[in-house]
C-alpha cells in the first residue's frame, strides 16, 4: 500500500526563503547588542539561489522508503529586503521564482508566495536577545500541477494542486532568542504559521498532506573562524497538527559557512540533509548558495568591535568602578563640556593628551564593553585623523611589598614587570581594533617602578594601577581642532 507524502521544505509552505541575518542561512537572529560579526546596518538585500532533490515523492506507508517520485528537482531563487526603521523594529519583504521538473522530465516556472514580515526587539542584553517576529504570506497562486502517468497509484493519479503556493493568506509569529557564547552564538527560533488552504487530499478524499498548522522550531549555532569568516549549523523540524503526533514532521540539519566579502557584501553556502529519521519527512539533499548585501541609511556605522565577550573581563571589574579618566599624569580634569579653546591650547581629551585606564589588582584586563571604555574608544577612532602618535604606559602599584625579603621583593618586581607589560598589550589590541596603524604606536612597560602616589593605602594602589594614552596630535589638528568628534 502506498502512502502519499511530500518530502521536502519548499513546497506549499515557503522554505526556501532566507533570513535577514548575516550568520544564519535560514533561521532569525535576535540582533543581539554585540555580536561576532558587525550587526550595525539597517538595511539588507539578500539574493539566493538553492536546489532541491526529491521535493516531493510517494513513500510506503512506514514513511521509510521512497516508491514513486512526483518532483524530482525544484531549484529557485530568492530576493529578499530588510530594513531596519529603528534599532528594535525591523520590516522585511521576500520573494522568489522558482522552476520545478516533475518524473516525467517537464519543467513548471512560477512566482511562489510573498512574505511580509516585521521584527521587534523585545530584549536586548551583552549577550542575550529576544525577539518576536510576526508574518504574513501573500498567495501567488502560481506553480499549479496535475500528476499523470501513473496508474498504478490510483489515489493520486490526475490530482490536481499548487506545488508553489499555499493559494490563500498565510499568518503567524516567530519567537526568537539569541545568546552570545566565548565561542559562537546560538540562536533558538519556535514560530506558529497558520495557512487555511495548505492541505492536499488524494483521489478518495484522504487528508494526504495537511500543513494548515505548523509549529515551526529551529536551533542554529554560528562559530566564527576569524573577522570575516564562520560556520553555521541549523536544525529545524516542522510539526503539523496533530503536533506530536503527525508523520508529517519535517526536518533538515544544514551545514554552512558565511564570508565577509567586504564590509557591506556577505557570501553563503551550504547544504542541507533532510530524511533524518527513518519515519520522518525532509529534504534528501538542498544545496544553497547567496549574497547578502547591507548598509547603513539611518544609523551610523558603531565602532570596529569584536565581540568575544570573556568571562574573565567580565567579572574584573563592579560595575560602579570608574575605568576611564581623562587627566594629566598628575592631576585630575574632567573633560570640558564648555566652549571649546583655542587650537594653541587645545588638547586631544579636551584639556589633557591623556587618557588613563584603571585595572583591578592583579588584574590586566578589564570590561571593553562598558561604557566609558566604548565612549573612549568612538573617540579615538572618530578623531584617529587627528593622532601623530600614540604611547602607550603601562604600571602596576607596590601594594603587598611592605614586610617582605629581598628575594621576594625581586620576584614581586620581576611579576609587577610582567604584568604591567600584559596591561600593555590588552590596551593597545583594543587601540589597534580602532582601526589605528600599529607604526604610530609605541609601548613601554614600568611595572612598579614609576607610582604617581607614593602612599601606601588602596587610593594610591589604584591610582598606581594603570595604563596612561598619550596621545600627540598632528599639525591638521592645530588648525583644525573644532572639527573634533565628540
Amino acid at each position: 500500500m502506498s502512502f502519499f507524502a511530500i518530502n521536502s521544505f519548499p513546497i506549499n509552505f515557503q522554505q526556501t526563503t532566507r533570513s535577514s541575518s548575516l550568520t544564519f542561512e535560514k533561521l532569525e537572529d535576535a540582533r543581539t547588542q554585540h555580536s561576532h560579526i558587525k550587526n550595525d546596518h539597517d538595511f539588507v538585500f539578500t539574493f539566493g539561489l538553492s536546489s532541491v532533490q526529491d521535493p516531493l515523492i510517494i513513500k510506503n506507508t512506514s514513511r521509510s522508503l521512497q516508491v514513486q517520485e512526483i518532483i524530482s528537482r525544484l531549484s529557485s531563487a530568492q530576493l529578499g529586503v530588510s530594513i531596519y526603521l529603528k534599532k528594535w523594529l525591523m520590516l522585511g519583504l521576500e520573494g522568489e521564482f522558482s522552476n520545478f521538473t516533475d518524473f516525467k522530465g517537464a519543467h513548471y516556472t512560477g512566482f511562489n508566495d510573498f512574505n511580509f514580515k516585521s521584527k521587534f526587539r523585545l530584549l536586548n542584553k551583552k549577550r542575550w536577545a529576544l525577539s518576536l517576529m510576526p508574518f504574513i504570506s501573500i498567495p501567488s497562486n502560481q506553480g499549479k500541477y496535475q500528476v499523470t502517468g501513473l496508474p498504478t497509484y490510483p489515489r493520486v493519479n490526475n490530482l490536481k494542486f499548487s506545488v508553489l503556493s499555499d493559494q490563500a493568506i498565510g499568518y503567524g509569529a516567530t519567537l526568537i532568542s539569541e545568546y552570545i557564547f566565548n565561542w559562537a552564538q546560538v540562536v533558538l527560533n519556535i514560530a506558529y504559521k497558520k495557512s487555511q488552504k495548505a492541505l492536499i487530499s488524494d483521489n478518495t478524499g484522504l487528508d494526504v498532506i495537511d500543513f494548515r498548522d505548523q509549529l515551526i522550531t529551529g536551533l542554529g549555532g554560528y562559530i566564527p573562524i576569524n573577522n570575516a569568516w564562520g560556520i553555521n549549523i541549523e536544525w529545524s523540524r516542522r510539526w503539523t497538527s496533530p503536533f506530536l503526533k503527525s508523520k508529517q514532521a519535517q526536518n533538515e540539519l544544514f551545514l554552512g559557512s558565511a564570508i565577509g566579502i567586504t564590509k557591506s557584501l556577505h557570501s553563503y553556502a551550504g547544504v542541507g540533509f533532510g530524511n533524518l529519521l527513518t519515519n520522518n519527512d525532509g529534504n534528501d539533499l538542498r544545496f544553497s548558495l547567496g549574497l547578502k548585501f547591507t548598509h547603513h541609511l539611518f544609523q551610523k556605522p558603531k565602532r570596529k568591535l569584536r565581540a568575544v565577550l570573556k568571562s574573565e573581563i567580565l567579572n574584573n571589574l563592579k560595575n560602579n568602578q570608574k575605568i576611564v579618566n581623562f587627566q594629566k599624569r598628575t592631576q585630575t580634569n574632567s573633560l570640558k563640556k564648555s566652549a571649546p579653546p583655542s587650537c594653541e591650547t587645545m588638547k586631544f581629551f579636551g584639556s589633557s593628551d591623556v587618557a588613563i585606564l584603571r585595572f583591578k589588582v592583579n588584574k590586566y584586563t578589564f570590561n571593553p564593553e562598558s561604557d566609558e571604555i566604548i565612549k573612549l574608544l568612538n573617540y579615538i577612532n572618530n578623531n584617529k585623523h587627528f593622532i601623530d602618535s600614540i604611547i602607550l604606559e603601562a604600571h602596576t602599584s607596590k601594594r603587598g611589598l611592605k614586610k617582605r625579603t629581598k628575594k621576594a621583593y625581586l620576584k614581586s618586581k620581576k611579576f609587577n614587570f610582567y604584568l604591567s607589560k600584559k596591561r600593555l598589550l590588552f590596551v593597545r589590541k583594543l587601540i589597534l581594533n580602532q582601526g589605528i596603524d600599529k607604526k604610530i604606536i609605541k609601548s613601554r612597560a614600568f611595572g612598579q617602578t614609576k607610582n604617581v602616589d607614593k602612599n601606601r593605602n588602596s587610593k594610591a594602589h589604584r591610582r598606581n594601577r594603570r595604563v596612561e594614552i598619550l596621545i600627540s596630535t598632528n599639525d591638521y589638528f592645530k588648525k583644525n581642532c573644532q572639527d573634533l568628534v565628540n
